[in-house]
Protein backbone atom coordinates (compact mmCIF):
# COMPACT_ATOMS: atom_id res chain seq x y z
CA UNK A 1 0.00 0.00 0.00
CA UNK A 2 1.14 3.48 -0.80
CA UNK A 3 0.99 6.24 1.82
CA UNK A 4 0.23 9.69 0.42
CA UNK A 5 0.41 12.89 2.40
CA UNK A 6 -2.25 15.49 1.79
CA UNK A 7 -3.23 18.69 3.61
CA UNK A 8 -5.48 16.63 5.87
CA UNK A 9 -2.73 14.14 6.74
CA UNK A 10 -1.64 10.71 5.53
CA UNK A 11 -4.08 8.61 3.49
CA UNK A 12 -3.71 4.99 2.52
CA UNK A 13 -4.52 4.37 -1.13
CA UNK A 14 -3.63 1.74 -3.62
CA UNK A 15 -1.76 3.18 -6.61
CA UNK A 16 -3.88 3.46 -9.73
CA UNK A 17 -2.08 1.76 -12.65
CA UNK A 18 -4.25 3.55 -15.22
CA UNK A 19 -3.38 7.02 -13.94
CA UNK A 20 -1.34 9.19 -16.36
CA UNK A 21 1.96 10.62 -15.08
CA UNK A 22 1.80 14.15 -13.72
CA UNK A 23 3.47 16.82 -15.82
CA UNK A 24 5.71 19.39 -14.17
CA UNK A 25 7.23 22.53 -15.63
CA UNK A 26 10.86 23.57 -15.41
CA UNK A 27 11.50 26.94 -16.98
CA UNK A 28 10.05 26.96 -20.47
CA UNK A 29 10.62 23.23 -20.93
CA UNK A 30 7.74 20.88 -20.28
CA UNK A 31 8.97 17.65 -18.71
CA UNK A 32 7.01 14.52 -17.89
CA UNK A 33 7.86 12.47 -14.80
CA UNK A 34 8.31 9.45 -17.08
CA UNK A 35 10.13 10.98 -20.06
CA UNK A 36 10.27 9.43 -23.50
CA UNK A 37 13.80 8.12 -23.81
CA UNK A 38 15.32 7.89 -27.29
CA UNK A 39 18.53 6.13 -26.28
CA UNK A 40 20.84 5.53 -23.34
CA UNK A 41 24.56 6.20 -23.22
CA UNK A 42 26.41 3.67 -21.08
CA UNK A 43 29.90 4.37 -19.80
CA UNK A 44 31.97 2.91 -16.97
CA UNK A 45 32.80 6.39 -15.63
CA UNK A 46 29.24 7.57 -14.98
CA UNK A 47 25.73 6.20 -14.50
CA UNK A 48 23.64 5.44 -17.57
CA UNK A 49 22.59 8.68 -19.22
CA UNK A 50 19.10 8.64 -20.73
CA UNK A 51 18.55 11.03 -23.62
CA UNK A 52 14.98 12.30 -23.86
CA UNK A 53 12.93 12.55 -27.00
CA UNK A 54 12.31 16.03 -28.35
CA UNK A 55 11.06 17.24 -31.71
CA UNK A 56 13.89 18.44 -33.97
CA UNK A 57 16.44 18.45 -31.14
CA UNK A 58 20.12 18.27 -32.07
CA UNK A 59 20.71 15.44 -29.58
CA UNK A 60 18.66 13.01 -31.67
CA UNK A 61 22.00 12.57 -33.45
CA UNK A 62 23.72 10.29 -30.93
CA UNK A 63 27.18 11.03 -32.33
CA UNK A 64 26.95 14.71 -31.25
CA UNK A 65 26.20 13.76 -27.65
CA UNK A 66 29.02 11.23 -27.71
CA UNK A 67 31.43 13.90 -29.06
CA UNK A 68 30.30 16.25 -26.29
CA UNK A 69 31.10 13.57 -23.70
CA UNK A 70 34.44 12.84 -25.41
CA UNK A 71 35.34 16.54 -25.19
CA UNK A 72 34.57 16.61 -21.47
CA UNK A 73 36.74 13.50 -21.04
CA UNK A 74 39.59 15.61 -22.46
CA UNK A 75 38.77 18.17 -19.71
CA UNK A 76 37.56 20.76 -22.22
CA UNK A 77 35.65 23.78 -20.98
CA UNK A 78 32.07 24.18 -22.18
CA UNK A 79 33.01 26.56 -25.01
CA UNK A 80 35.58 24.08 -26.37
CA UNK A 81 33.27 21.10 -25.95
CA UNK A 82 30.41 22.64 -27.92
CA UNK A 83 32.77 23.48 -30.78
CA UNK A 84 34.09 19.91 -30.71
CA UNK A 85 30.54 18.53 -30.78
CA UNK A 86 29.41 20.98 -33.47
CA UNK A 87 26.62 22.69 -31.52
CA UNK A 88 25.93 26.27 -30.44
CA UNK A 89 25.83 27.76 -26.94
CA UNK A 90 22.03 28.13 -27.19
CA UNK A 91 21.76 24.43 -28.09
CA UNK A 92 23.98 23.54 -25.10
CA UNK A 93 21.82 25.58 -22.72
CA UNK A 94 18.62 23.99 -24.03
CA UNK A 95 20.17 20.53 -23.72
CA UNK A 96 21.10 20.98 -20.05
CA UNK A 97 17.70 22.54 -19.33
CA UNK A 98 16.06 19.36 -20.60
CA UNK A 99 18.80 17.08 -19.18
CA UNK A 100 20.00 18.64 -15.87
CA UNK A 101 21.52 15.28 -14.88
CA UNK A 102 24.12 15.81 -17.62
CA UNK A 103 26.11 18.03 -15.24
CA UNK A 104 26.98 14.89 -13.24
CA UNK A 105 28.21 13.26 -16.47
CA UNK A 106 30.28 16.37 -17.29
CA UNK A 107 31.86 16.46 -13.81
CA UNK A 108 32.71 12.75 -13.89
CA UNK A 109 34.30 13.07 -17.33
CA UNK A 110 36.30 16.15 -16.33
CA UNK A 111 38.01 14.16 -13.55
CA UNK A 112 39.43 11.55 -15.95
CA UNK A 113 42.55 13.43 -17.14
CA UNK A 114 43.58 14.12 -13.54
CA UNK A 115 43.09 10.48 -12.59
CA UNK A 116 45.05 9.35 -15.66
CA UNK A 117 47.94 11.69 -14.80
CA UNK A 118 47.93 10.52 -11.19
CA UNK A 119 48.00 6.91 -12.36
CA UNK A 120 51.03 7.62 -14.58
CA UNK A 121 52.84 9.30 -11.67
CA UNK A 122 52.24 6.28 -9.47
CA UNK A 123 53.48 3.97 -12.26
CA UNK A 124 56.63 6.12 -12.60
CA UNK A 125 57.43 5.76 -8.90
CA UNK A 126 57.88 2.00 -9.18
CA UNK A 127 61.28 1.94 -10.89
CA UNK A 128 62.67 5.40 -10.14
CA UNK A 129 63.85 6.10 -6.58
CA UNK A 130 64.71 9.73 -7.33
CA UNK A 131 61.25 10.38 -8.73
CA UNK A 132 59.68 8.61 -5.75
CA UNK A 133 61.57 10.93 -3.37
CA UNK A 134 60.47 14.02 -5.35
CA UNK A 135 56.89 12.79 -5.16
CA UNK A 136 57.13 12.35 -1.40
CA UNK A 137 58.79 15.77 -0.97
CA UNK A 138 55.77 17.39 -2.60
CA UNK A 139 53.03 15.13 -1.25
CA UNK A 140 54.30 14.77 2.34
CA UNK A 141 56.28 17.99 2.90
CA UNK A 142 56.45 17.80 6.69
CA UNK A 143 58.16 14.45 6.66
CA UNK A 144 60.25 14.40 3.46
CA UNK A 145 60.98 18.02 2.47
CA UNK A 146 64.70 18.75 2.10
CA UNK A 147 64.23 22.42 3.09
CA UNK A 148 61.94 24.05 5.57
CA UNK A 149 59.34 26.37 4.05
CA UNK A 150 57.87 29.20 6.06
CA UNK A 151 55.19 31.38 4.59
CA UNK A 152 53.64 33.04 7.60
CA UNK A 153 54.73 30.75 10.40
CA UNK A 154 56.72 31.33 13.57
CA UNK A 155 60.23 32.76 13.10
CA UNK A 156 62.74 32.35 15.92
CA UNK A 157 65.03 35.02 14.43
CA UNK A 158 62.22 37.58 14.33
CA UNK A 159 63.05 40.42 16.79
CA UNK A 160 59.38 41.35 17.11
CA UNK A 161 58.19 37.90 18.19
CA UNK A 162 55.06 36.28 16.75
CA UNK A 163 54.68 35.53 13.10
CA UNK A 164 56.35 37.10 10.10
CA UNK A 165 53.03 38.78 9.28
CA UNK A 166 52.93 40.33 12.77
CA UNK A 167 56.45 41.68 12.25
CA UNK A 168 55.48 43.23 8.92
CA UNK A 169 52.45 44.91 10.48
CA UNK A 170 54.56 46.27 13.34
CA UNK A 171 57.14 47.65 10.89
CA UNK A 172 54.40 49.36 8.91
CA UNK A 173 53.00 50.83 12.13
CA UNK A 174 56.46 52.11 13.14
CA UNK A 175 56.91 53.64 9.67
CA UNK A 176 53.54 55.41 10.00
CA UNK A 177 54.50 56.74 13.47
CA UNK A 178 57.82 58.06 12.11
CA UNK A 179 55.99 59.89 9.31
CA UNK A 180 53.56 61.42 11.81
CA UNK A 181 56.45 62.62 14.05
CA UNK A 182 58.17 64.15 11.04
CA UNK A 183 54.98 66.02 10.09
CA UNK A 184 54.56 67.24 13.69
CA UNK A 185 58.15 68.54 13.80
CA UNK A 186 57.64 70.34 10.47
CA UNK A 187 54.43 71.92 11.74
CA UNK A 188 56.17 73.10 14.95
CA UNK A 189 59.10 74.57 12.99
CA UNK A 190 56.68 76.56 10.81
CA UNK A 191 55.00 78.06 13.92
CA UNK A 192 58.32 79.29 15.36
Amino acid sequence: MKVEYTRKGPTHRKPNPNKKPKVRYQGKVKLAKTPNIIYTIEDKYFEDFHVQKSANAWWIDRSKVERLIAAFKMDCIIEEAIVYAGISMAQWKYFVDVHPEFYAVKDACSQLPTLTARNEVVKGIVGDKEFALKYLERKRRKEFASRKEMLLGEDSENPFGGTVLDAMLKLKHIDTLNKMEKLDSQAKSKKH
